[in-house]
């Protein structure tokens, strides 16, 4: 994380080429960004009952994506396969597309880049 803490977070992987594109997921929505519809209208809810690998309901902020170099991720991944917990479903794939098209700081290029992606997750 770019926060400056270290503590852990979960990510979900929305693209992967030479570069892994993620979003963060968080346990509840700050108070900051409940303070900005422009970012509110991006928070992605993750149903933990449909998501039986997490704890609780979660938010996906789709306000902004990061980007990691691919083989970084799969190397630490094979290193810690315990950190792949599982799959979003295509109903939390097709909102995240939504939060995503919401965003005002991603590129229309971007914003097509991952949808197709996540569309082609669910349509293989």
């Amino acid at each position: 994380m770019d926060d400056g803490r270290l503590h852990e977070k979960r990510f979900i992987v929305l693209q992967v080429d030479d570069h892994t594109i993620t979003c963060v997921i968080n346990s509840e929505v700050s108070e900051f960004v409940r303070a900005r519809p422009t970012l509110l209208r991006c928070q992605v809810l993750m149903h933990a009952v449909e998501h039986l690998f997490m704890d609780h309901d979660s938010f996906i902020d789709c306000s902004r994506v990061r980007s990691f170099m691919t083989e970084e991720v799969v190397a630490d991944l094979m290193s810690r396969p315990e950190w792949m917990l599982g799959e979003a479903t295509d109903r939390c794939c097709a909102d995240i597309a939504a939060g995503l098209k919401a965003s005002e700081t991603l590129s229309v290029v971007e914003v097509t880049s991952i949808c197709g992606a996540l569309a082609d997750r669910a349509n293989p």
